[in-house]
């Protein structure tokens, strides 16, 4: 998609449908407010970086019922209710149940630090680059779950300065962080039952190694990129796809979303799409191997405790399975400790298979866990949510403005 024509509407032009976003923003995030151009509606503030503040917006196409009415009085407490999936047991009051499905996130640069805008500019890149490579691959793959494509984006006067980008809205905005932060009791040593939970299903485990090892070699080999910046805290948890949450990729799983390329980088050498220079083959080699190391560190915090015990009743295709999982539990282990060095494609060839089977053997228990953990974090970690007040000051504000 070409870049859309810069448009930084004055501090009056989102009237009343930029009340609910604005409150509680520092003056940072009120600044980046006022540069949201005027075919979106802000809704909701939605995060904030080192170098970009993300608010929740409505496309003014999307907006279609003039002069909508107000929850009645006898729906008020849905005001507090967040917007979750329209297939989920909270639905939205009001004439506008799938407005949710319109959501888009809009990233804005910090006015205040130079760099942002170039920042942005070379997540831009990276996202069209991981763009360009996932056309060539089928619509149906799975990798083109694993990252969200940019919806619009606009440039300023300067020929690398972009002003802002939209993505489609991953509502909640649950990351592999925040679920992991609510399922542990940081008050007790070595718990985890802040959930009233006593195990993590290994089934979950070999789903994370799945999806997450699956784009960060898609990442390094395909587009030929490092992330930069690989964490839990840059991993989504999509929740709304499916038939409600935790019910969102193949057998139910939730799916899980890479984001936030500011910091990526080319490790193809001689080639640099970074703010840096060109890496030589060392330093890619090193940054490579950095990432495996963080991915190792995330499966290493979600190491299953759910370990199988052996029964006369198991068939030898279970013996080999668990114990390949548990070969491959000891090789992440002391990758993550620094005492293993190997490659994720190796890692890859060895574990993929016996991943796949644990996942494949998760029973309806396994499920509910997970289900649990990701209701429970969206309960509990996930601060900033759309609620149905929220659509409606936006929607009564955009009246105004069209």
């Amino acid at each position: 998609m070409e870049p859309s024509s810069p448009n930084t509407p004055t501090s009056g032009t989102h009237s009343e449908a930029s009340k609910s976003a604005k409150q509680e923003l520092t003056p940072l995030q009120q600044n980046a407010l006022h540069m949201v151009p005027p075919d979106y509606v802000p809704v909701s503030f939605a995060g904030n970086g080192v170098y970009a503040t993300v608010f929740f917006c409505l496309p003014r196409s999307a907006i279609r019922t003039p002069s909508p009415s107000p929850p009645s009085s006898q729906t008020s407490s849905s005001s507090t209710t967040p917007l979750l999936s329209p297939s989920c047991s909270t639905k939205p009051s009001g004439p506008h149940p799938n407005l949710r499905n319109h959501l888009v996130a809009i990233k804005i640069p910090h006015p205040s630090w130079s760099p942002a805008a170039q920042t942005l500019t070379t997540e831009i890149q990276h996202h069209r680059r991981i763009s360009s490579t996932l056309n060539a691959y089928s619509s149906i793959s799975p990798l083109q779950s694993r990252f969200l494509q940019i919806l619009a984006y606009a440039q300023s006067s300067g020929p690398s300065s972009s002003t802002w980008f939209t993505l489609p809205a991953i509502y909640p905005s649950l990351t592999l962080s925040h679920l992991y932060c609510a399922f542990i009791d940081w008050s007790k040593p070595r718990s985890r039952a802040k959930l009233d939970i006593t195990r993590v299903p290994r089934a979950w485990t070999a789903h994370v190694f799945l999806q997450l090892g699956d784009a960060v070699r898609f990442l390094h080999g395909a587009v030929g990129i490092v992330h930069g910046d690989f964490h839990a805290g840059n991993v989504m948890v999509d929740t709304t796809r499916g038939t409600g949450i935790g019910m969102g990729t193949e057998r139910g799983w939730p799916e899980l979303v890479v984001i936030d390329f500011g910091r990526a980088d080319s490790i193809r050498v001689g080639e640099g799409t970074g703010i840096g220079m060109a890496m030589d083959e060392n330093e890619a080699k090193r940054r490579v191997r950095q990432e495996v190391l963080s991915l190792c560190s995330i499966l290493h915090e979600w190491k299953s405790t759910d370990v199988p015990r052996k029964n006369d009743e198991s068939t030898p295709e279970e013996e080999w399975r668990d114990a390949l999982w548990r070969e491959f539990e000891d090789v992440v282990q002391a990758i993550n400790l620094g005492e293993g060095e190997l490659g994720l494609d190796e890692l890859w060839s060895r574990f993929g298979g016996v991943a796949e089977a644990v996942r494949n053997s998760a029973g309806a228990d396994d499920m509910e866990i997970v289900e649990s953990m990701v209701r429970k974090a969206v309960e509990e970690e996930v601060e900033e949510v759309v609620v149905d007040e929220a659509l409606w000051k936006a929607l009564k504000g955009a009246d105004k403005t069209v």
